[in-house]
C-alpha cells in the first residue's frame, strides 16, 4: 500500500487510533472494549457522548450495569472523565466522556506500579 493509499484509508474512517499505553493498565476485558469504543467515537479532543445502551451493544452486547462498571473502572484509573449532560428541559441525556491523554499519565502509573511491586502498597 502506498503512502497516499494509507492516507485515503485513514480519511475514509476504516480504523481509529488507540493509545498503545492502554496495555500498561490492568483493566478488565470489558473496560478495554469500552475504552476502545469511546476512542472510536471520540472527536479530536477525546470527547464523545454515546448512550450507555449503545456502548453495551457495540462492546459485545453487554448490559448497562456492566458498562457502568467498566466506565467506573476507567474513571478510577484516570483514563476517562465522565460528565453528565442535560437537555433544555434540564433532563439528563447521555453522558459526555473524555478519553485521557495516556502519555501524560504513563510515568505516574509506572511509578505507582513499581511501588506496588515493591510491596509499599497493599
Amino acid at each position: 500500500m502506498t503512502f497516499t493509499e494509507v492516507q485515503n484509508f485513514i480519511k475514509a474512517g476504516h480504523f481509529f487510533l488507540v493509545p498503545d499505553d492502554i496495555l500498561d493498565y490492568d483493566l478488565s476485558p470489558t473496560a478495554f472494549m469500552v475504552f476502545f469504543y469511546l476512542c472510536h467515537c471520540s472527536d479530536g479532543y477525546g470527547t464523545s457522548f454515546p448512550s450507555r445502551e449503545t456502548i453495551g451493544k457495540k462492546c459485545g452486547d453487554v448490559s448497562v450495569v456492566t458498562v457502568d462498571k467498566a466506565i467506573k473502572e476507567l474513571v478510577e484509573w484516570g483514563l476517562l472523565e465522565k460528565h453528565h449532560r442535560f437537555n433544555d428541559e434540564h433532563m439528563q441525556t447521555s453522558n459526555t466522556y473524555i478519553v485521557a491523554d495516556l502519555k501524560k499519565r504513563k510515568k505516574a502509573f509506572m511509578d505507582i506500579k513499581e511501588e506496588i511491586q515493591k510491596g509499599n502498597f497493599s
